[in-house]
């Protein structure tokens, strides 16, 4: 979408101007063409003397090289905005005149006062919704190019998207003695939800249908996800920015799904996403339907290269020799995919402080051979598992963006199966984690020296009642896995404590999971859940310490701040973000891979903030049907 600056240099009749553009000679246009006019106290000397300068077009260009998701989330921000301010008792229309009455007067005299009542509290203009969408930003020659690029973000979103709608201006009436035009202003509307909804999914069947192939709009992404939802068993219902009002229809995948000729089924959703190569779908002789698999072709198959390389990578570091302490991994009996551990080894002797002998190692698993192929140098000359692979699997993590597992028909998860059965943590071999090793004052809580490291780690296997158990038995009855997990525990409650004290938040956490124990009849807090959170705990909580103290970027889900009780690279099985900070740890401080910029840390938070709320609005309730 191309819009320009100009200044408007000679009324030529009612509808048509004439404008000087970038220095060029007088063209005439129709009013029907003009966004906005603005008067000369709001247009400025830099639009009014150069028009759109050299140095205001390099501005332009800066604005323009933000962020597909930073330019989402300002122009999302503005919808918010402006959608807010539509409708309301005070309308003149709905006060003085009916539909019925307004046909029956003069037709441009209705025209008029069409045109008139959608101004009257709908309208905003590119120049209002500037700092909406920048911010932040402080560039010379702002206005120009602040407005400019407003103007083009907004335009483009009307074509390919649907949150607004162009109004021109409109002429009103045209004096010919002095050569002027009195004219209602135009600007931009920001739709309602229903007409947002069934604008980006009819621009979403278009682009299905578009031989060039366009690549997807984040509209478009909505829809998909929210359609996979639907092909998983969910209700069409959204949440609205009101709590407390009632769901509403999820019109974009019901509107989408009719354009595209499909019902509005579970059914249909999945036929949808096989017809779109989200999802793909094989038959076998012996079945008389084909299977419909969550995944693309194209992921299934580096799902199955992966596989062939995790197995000969285990074999690999099966050969490697080295020192084993103690790990556990921890979780219910029927978990599938372990992704944490946490062991416990002994500081040597030259560096031990205040007789404190021993040191936590807190372990997740190292999914950098998956996601981010320029970490693991070994993988780029293995024929079984290409970078292709790896970017397959990247942008299948990132589109999915987190595992949900509230559905009637079972899991969506991040990753497929075979490659998390690939990463996790299993009991009897050398698994690659990204570890965080902590020194503790087991008196005092007080962390006296703390690493990160990539790391090889064996790990039995426990659920909680297994663990439990190892910490109830008797002195008579433990052996050197009970030992080593009791000390874990004391290490950590002796840690806990101290946060206890010093975080409000962690105070606050721990007294609500308590209550929850008390008050639930089918969970209660053991002593293993506790070595678990807390382990995750003091995980995120050094991380970010670590991070911090080397100024580098943190990427992690909005909200989720250390001092909000939120955690830090501890599910990389399950969330995208922490797979994206998995990997700023790596190259941060460890110096594998590179380093995140803070644009690159705040488009990932904001796109899966994003997406959570996508989530959070279509939750599972149950179908009544």
């Amino acid at each position: 979408a191309e819009v320009q600056l100009g200044v408007i240099t000679s009324v030529i009749s009612k509808s048509k101007v004439g404008i000087m553009l970038d220095g060029e000679v007088e063209r005439t246009v129709d009013l029907g063409q003009i966004i906005t006019v603005y008067d000369e106290e709001e247009s400025s000397a830099s639009i009014k003397e150069a028009i759109l300068t050299s140095s205001a077009k390099t501005a332009l260009s800066t604005l323009s090289s933000s962020s597909v998701d930073e330019i989402e989330n300002g122009l999302e921000t503005v919808w918010k905005r402006y959608r807010k301010r539509k409708g309301g008792k005070d309308k003149f229309t709905h006060k003085h005149l009916t539909k019925k009455e307004l046909n029956q007067l003069d037709p441009e005299v209705a025209e008029i006062l069409r045109n008139a009542y959608k101004r009257d509290t709908s309208l905003f203009r590119s120049l209002d919704a500037t700092l909406d969408l920048f911010p932040k930003k402080s560039i010379d020659t702002t206005l120009p190019s602040q407005t400019l690029a407003t103007a083009t973000f907004i335009l483009s979103d009307s074509r390919t998207g649907g949150r607004f709608k162009r109004l021109p201006c409109f002429p009103l009436s045209h004096d010919s003695d002095s050569n002027s035009i009195l004219v209602l202003n135009g600007g931009w509307l920001a739709n309602d939800e229903n007409m947002r909804q069934t604008n980006e999914a009819s621009k979403f069947a278009q682009r299905k249908n578009d031989p060039a192939g366009l690549e997807l709009e984040a509209s478009d992404e909505s829809i998909l996800s929210r359609m996979e939802f639907l092909a998983m068993g969910s209700d069409l219902k959204l949440r609205r920015d009101d709590a407390s009002a009632p769901p509403c229809d999820d019109v974009g995948v019901k509107e989408a799904l009719k354009k595209l000729g499909l019902p509005v089924t579970p059914k249909g959703a999945k036929a949808a996403l096989v017809m779109l190569n989200r999802w793909s779908e094989k038959k076998e002789e012996a079945q008389k339907e084909a299977q419909v698999s969550p995944w693309s072709e194209a992921t299934i198959q580096s799902s199955q290269n992966f596989i062939a390389y995790a197995k000969a990578r285990r074999k690999v570091k099966s050969m490697q020799q080295g020192k084993f302490f103690p790990n556990f991994t921890i979780d219910t009996k029927k978990t599938a995919f372990r992704d944490d551990a946490v062991g416990v080894q002994p500081r040597r002797k030259e560096n031990i402080v205040n007789g404190n002998k021993f040191e936590l190692v807190i372990s997740i698993t190292d999914v950098s051979a998956v996601s981010w192929a320029d970490i693991d140098t070994s993988q780029a000359q293995d024929e079984r598992f290409s970078k292709e692979d790896a970017e397959t699997l990247k942008k299948a993590a990132q589109a999915r963006c987190m595992s949900r597992y509230d559905l009637p028909f079972g899991p969506l998860h991040l990753l497929p199966p075979p490659v998390l059965g690939g990463l996790s943590i299993k009991e009897g071999d050398k698994n690659e984690c990204v570890s965080v090793i902590v020194y503790l004052d087991e008196k005092t809580g007080e962390v006296i020296d703390a690493r990160v490291e990539r790391s090889l780690i064996l790990a039995k296997t426990l659920s909680y009642e297994e663990a439990n158990g190892m910490l109830e038995g008797t002195a008579e009855e433990r052996g050197k896995s009970e030992d080593a997990l009791m000390k874990i525990e004391a290490l950590l409650e002796s840690w806990q404590r101290r946060r206890i004290l010093t975080s409000a938040v962690s105070k606050q956490r721990s007294e609500r999971l308590a209550s929850r124990s008390e008050r639930s009849k089918t969970f209660a807090r053991s002593r293993a859940h506790c070595i678990v959170d807390s382990s995750l705990d003091l995980y995120s909580t050094v991380a970010t310490k670590l991070l911090r103290e080397k100024k580098a970027p943190v990427c992690r889900m909005p909200g989720s701040g250390v001092n909000k009780g939120g955690r830090l690279a501890t599910g990389p099985l399950r969330r995208w973000v922490d797979m994206l900070a998995q990997r700023q740890l790596l190259a941060v401080l460890v110096g594998a891979g590179k380093v995140m910029s803070a644009e690159e840390c705040r488009a990932a938070s904001e796109r899966a903030g994003r997406m959570r709320n996508a989530i959070a609005a279509s939750r599972f309730r149950g179908n009544k049907n």
